[in-house]
């Protein structure tokens, strides 16, 4: 499998990405394949060079899969076109997986994408709330939990010493976690 997505937490950010803790880890935990990245905010450069980038990761690995974690069109994430070349002309599938979908202005946006990837996981709205599931696409949209490591989720202790935790974001439009996170 190949995986694209962000290496850093946030622009001008040296932490982590949420990314890399939920997707490589536990992948990486189950055992069930094996996989490389590419990044989208390290490893690829802007368009055009990010796509010849990305089309010879491709050529030289020849994934199974290609995984586009919060994948949209922006300069430093592969364009459609050169998606839809991998997908077509390398007979590669594409799983999109979206993030944030919890908002009515979510699918208008995804509506005009869903045509160009073979499997869509949204992770955070398991009702597909806000969601046209009349849309011909529909079929291909599938919900999971967000995966989880369990190397940290779960240490093999019967008595847990975390009573609850919080595994989200409090900036931007979801400041209003704040006040609830801080209740528990």
């Amino acid at each position: 499998v190949l995986i694209l997505r962000n290496k850093y937490h946030f622009k001008d950010s040296s932490l982590p990405s949420i990314e890399e803790l939920v997707l490589d880890n536990t992948l990486c935990a189950s055992g069930l394949g094996t996989f490389d990245i590419l990044t989208y905010d390290h490893d690829l450069k802007t368009f055009p060079f990010g796509d010849l980038q990305f089309i010879a990761k491709c050529v030289e690995t020849r994934p199974d899969a290609i995984i586009l974690s919060s994948w949209w069109r922006v300069p430093r994430h592969p364009s459609i076109e050169s998606l839809q070349f991998v997908r077509e002309k390398l007979g590669i599938p594409l799983v999109a997986i979206w993030w944030d979908t919890c908002s009515d202005s979510f699918f208008p946006c995804l509506r005009p994408l869903l045509a160009h990837f073979d499997v869509h996981v949204v992770m955070d709205n398991p009702n597909l709330y806000f969601f046209d599931m009349k849309h011909p696409a529909a079929d291909r949209i599938f919900t999971l939990w967000s995966p989880t490591d369990p190397a940290i989720f779960n240490t093999g202790n019967s008595v847990r010493d975390i009573p609850v935790s919080f595994f989200g974001q409090v900036n931007s439009y979801r400041r209003s976690r704040v006040e609830f996170v801080q209740h528990l």
